[in-house]
């Protein structure tokens, strides 16, 4: 997801959230980094793949706990 995406999905989860204080949350980690190779590029034009950089930020995200 891009960055609105992210912002769109985490709004909505937080907002359907039958949460009354912080510590009600649903836990949430988001990784926003948009350095990566864009994904229908790769497909159609053969461009660089977006997938050593995806393994990479799911590493981030595994090590913050998701």
């Amino acid at each position: 997801m891009g960055s609105g995406a992210t912002v769109d999905a985490m709004q909505k989860l937080i907002k359907n959230t039958p949460a009354y204080r912080d510590q009600d949350h649903i836990p949430m980690i988001a990784v926003s980094i948009p350095d990566i190779p864009d994904r229908t590029k790769c497909i159609l034009q053969h461009n660089a793949s977006p997938l050593d950089k995806m393994l990479q930020y799911m590493k981030i995200l595994e090590n913050a706990g998701a």
